[in-house]
């Protein structure tokens, strides 16, 4: 990622992150102009672009930057190689990651000034909020997701005087947009439907026709490759499948989700219980009825701490069904949520389930004042010989062992993540090296060839693609729990509830953190890999397509893709076993911080 400094000279230059190493910055959301007028990364190299009009947005994001105590700042029309396809596609399948990173977002309105005619203070706030909401700002699409991502945004005129903040103007935003005040607030965008969420888009314009759709990749939380030349109506289509893929993988809606050009559909809400209740279950030593206690008002969470199979999803399934039906018509249970957490570590291979369970768990697995039931071991257990051990002793307390258990799993999930790709990685080059371009002729076998070798590259895309997608949210959300702001690394204290002074207790808890963190580092690593690997299957793919005789043979590459739904049940099971350990460490983490999963 590269990001703008500004110098004691006044003058700007470009220095490039990479991994976590990310510092604070600010960002720019603006209109563009004519391409010719906008500065560009070149200009910034070699120094000029001065007397292009918008150097003056630039100069007014660093000067505002620097006031806010901010070295660095980023500027979509500079910080951009455009002359790299790699270096676009990673940019636009990142941008709402990175606005919403973002210490701070400014919105310059070059069309709305604050400076009115006769002078006058109220005329002039009176013309500035005329212009406000007949703004070019929120007719571009690209500046959706600049409103939405970011978690602290400022609007400025065109002078760079300050308008107000997305919360002091929330209400004209709304008014303009349509957007649902819930999702300006920062609620989670995959609470609102598929249409809603493009119905926001509808009224917006963006140059090329394929932006509508590439626009909308972080709205959805999808990462598609960029195919400039498709047209709108692929680049929709290919957004559709991804983000129904997507949403079935996170078991978020139905499979038969709406399609997101299709009309607008009422759904009933439904429940993301993932197991269906079993009629022989049976209640033991009143464990419902502390359930209802706990969770008699809403805003209630309580965690069900079991070593497995002894009945606490069953108990969590009767309460949800209990509770729906005493609920007053159209009264939602999103505010009475029971997880079930397995000691030491659950062992379902279903990522569903994980991504289904709440957040919240983690906040009152760890601290001590929230409600906790320890289940025993079931009888058949305790006569097996199942009972014995740390893992499955019915006083194991979770909390004292967390990050010892949490650098446990992520050591054992980045190394089967690192053999993932590593055999993925050797697949890919000996495929290439023993099947290299041949000349075509369609009256040889070269065509088949081809298609095969297009059918191989396609099947293993996809597979990057899910790879690359499932871990792109793990490393957001550990990135987002441990923002700066939020988490403070010298006190580690938070992840000892019981209180010590002993200060080697908090030295060693310090060092198993620092561990912790280095050894999440590692999935970085396997995410430019990971990232790599996929340039290099594309780049092949298009050498393979430019070099058929499409006259004669006609190929479409579409007709030969292999949906995610053809993938072998060995491989989607692969990946989701590699990917169930990871995604609920994160979870933990995400609820212990308060911070949101990009899965919920």
């Amino acid at each position: 990622m590269h990001l703008l400094q500004l110098d004691n000279t006044g003058e700007f230059s470009l220095v490039e992150f990479v991994g976590s190493n990310i510092p604070r910055y600010a960002i720019l959301s603006h209109t563009w102009g004519a391409d010719h007028e906008e500065v560009t990364i070149k200009d910034i190299v070699k120094g000029t672009g001065k007397d292009k009009a918008g150097y003056a947005k630039i100069r007014f994001c660093g000067k505002q930057a620097a006031k806010d105590n901010f070295q660095y700042f980023w500027v979509d029309t500079c910080c951009i190689n455009k002359s790299s396809s790699a270096e676009l596609s990673e940019a636009i399948n990142s941008m709402f990651r990175w606005y919403h990173n973002a210490a701070r977002c400014y919105v310059y309105l070059s069309d709305v000034s604050t400076r009115g005619s006769d002078g006058n203070d109220l005329s002039s706030q009176r013309t500035w909020k005329t212009a406000f909401q007949h703004s070019r700002w929120f007719t571009r699409g690209w500046t959706l997701q600049e409103l939405l991502a970011p978690t602290s945004i400022e609007f400025f005129s065109a002078e760079g005087e300050r308008l107000g903040d997305r919360n002091s103007l929330m209400q004209e935003i709304h008014d303009i947009t349509g957007i649902s005040i819930q999702a300006l607030k920062g609620g989670p965008l995959s609470q609102f439907s598929i249409n809603e969420r493009v119905s926001w888009a509808k009224r917006r314009e963006t140059k090329r026709e394929e932006d509508a759709a590439y626009s909308l990749l972080g709205i959805f939380n999808v990462h598609m490759p960029l195919i400039y030349g498709e047209g709108r109506k692929k680049a929709f289509s290919r957004l559709q499948r991804e983000t129904e893929q997507f949403l079935r993988d996170e078991s978020t809606v139905p499979p038969s989700a709406p399609s997101i050009e299709g009309p607008k559909r009422n759904r009933e809400p439904f429940s993301t219980v993932p197991v269906a209740r079993c009629p022989d279950f049976m209640d033991r030593c009143n464990f419902s009825a502390w359930i209802c206690e706990k969770c008699a008002v809403p805003m209630t969470y309580a965690a069900i701490v079991s070593p497995g199979d002894v009945g606490a999803s069953q108990l969590a399934i009767k309460h949800e069904n209990e509770a729906r039906a005493v609920l007053p018509h159209g009264q939602s249970l999103a505010n009475w949520r029971i997880s079930v957490f397995r000691s030491p570590w659950p062992r379902s291979s279903s990522f569903e389930r994980l991504a289904s369970t709440p957040p919240m768990l983690a906040t009152y697995i760890m601290q001590s004042h929230g409600p906790v039931l320890i289940m025993p071991p079931s009888k058949d257990e305790e006569d097996n010989g199942n009972g014995d051990g740390e893992g499955d002793n019915p006083i194991w307390d979770p909390r004292v062992y967390f990050l010892t258990i949490l650098k446990t799993r992520i050591d054992e999930i980045v190394e089967d993540w690192t053999n993932l790709v590593r055999n993925l990685e050797e697949g890919v080059e000996q495929r290439i090296e023993k099947h290299p371009i041949v000349h075509l002729n369609s009256t040889t076998n070269g065509l088949d060839h081809v298609k095969s070798n297009i059918d191989w590259t396609v099947l293993i895309m996809a597979l990057l693609r899910k790879c690359r997608g499932k871990l792109s949210s793990i490393i957001r959300a550990w990135d987002r729990a441990f923002e700066p702001d939020r988490f403070n690394t010298s006190d580690i204290s938070i992840f000892y509830p019981f209180e010590s002074s002993e200060p080697q207790v908090k030295a060693k808890a310090k060092l198993l953190w620092n561990e912790t963190n280095k050894s999440f580092d590692k999935t970085r690593n396997i995410e430019n890999t990971l990232n790599s690997l996929y340039m290099s299957c594309e780049e092949y793919s298009k050498i393979l397509i430019v070099s058929m005789n499409l006259e004669s043979s006609r190929l479409n590459l579409e007709c030969h893709a292999i949906n995610y739904r053809n993938l072998s049940l060995n491989q989607t099971a692969q990946l989701t076993n590699l990917t169930a350990g990871l995604i609920l460490s994160v979870s933990l983490i995400c609820g212990l911080m308060g911070a949101r999963q990009p899965w919920s």
